[in-house]
């Protein structure tokens, strides 16, 4: 957090102690009838004070260029990978690794280098989740993990299949990945099958993600979406 949100954060604890200091004082107050009025104005200020309190504290946890980065690198190789597999020919016995199918491989291998990398900043560089109810905080962290969880394994499954047809991976379109599966090897045409299920799987994770973020936005006004926005 920088030097200056610190402050303000600083201050605005330092206002909301005071106006706790100043409500005790208040009912302790012998005058009755200025009592009761005074009351509600430190309650409301109070009120007003402790909101901006949370607000500070969930804006302090922003994530840096690096998460907000990487983030965007992954969702938007995902957009594409779904969009290539969506035109790509079905892999057939005579099929061969070009065009769209070349693509569909090269794509996979990048959501896959960049996930492992956004994996390790998140473990270098951690960053909480904002304060939520905890089934929010539960439905959230389910949902992180199934999406990375089906991300790596869809794209082991994918890499596998490769083997079976004898071709091979390649990052970036140059640096090539060694085979995981001899060619014709039966569980690696059986892992390429799975990868073809777990596409609608993955989907449907992306969908509880993208409309959680949605709802934060929209109905309960916070600040969660923000803290991943390009700025």
């Amino acid at each position: 957090m920088a030097n200056r949100e610190k402050v303000g954060l600083l201050s605005t604890r330092v206002a909301y102690n005071f106006s706790q200091t100043w409500a005790v004082a208040v009912e302790n107050e012998a005058d009755a009838r200025a009592g009761p009025e005074l009351m509600n104005c430190v309650i409301q200020v109070q009120k007003i004070v402790g909101g901006v309190i949370v607000q500070n504290e969930i804006a302090g946890r922003e994530y840096g260029f690096m998460h907000k980065a990487l983030h965007w690198i992954v969702f938007g190789l995902i957009a594409a990978q779904y969009a290539v597999g969506s035109i790509m020919p079905h892999v057939g016995r005579d099929t061969k690794d070009e065009s769209w199918i070349a693509w569909h491989f090269e794509i996979g291998s990048a959501i896959l280098f960049f996930v492992l990398l956004r994996l390790a900043w998140k473990v270098a560089r951690p960053v909480p989740l904002a304060g939520m109810p905890t089934w929010q905080t539960r439905l959230a962290n389910f949902t992180h993990v199934g999406l990375y969880t089906l991300i790596l394994v869809m794209t082991l499954l994918g890499w596998a299949a490769n083997g079976y047809r004898g071709w091979t991976v390649r990052l970036f379109g140059i640096i090539p990945f060694p085979a995981l599966a001899e060619k014709g090897t039966p569980w690696a045409h059986t892992a390429g099958d799975i990868h073809d299920y777990l596409v609608y799987v993955l989907l449907a994770f992306i969908v509880l993600h993208i409309v959680g973020s949605l709802y934060h936005h929209f109905v309960l006004r916070d600040r969660i979406l923000q803290r991943m926005l390009p700025t």
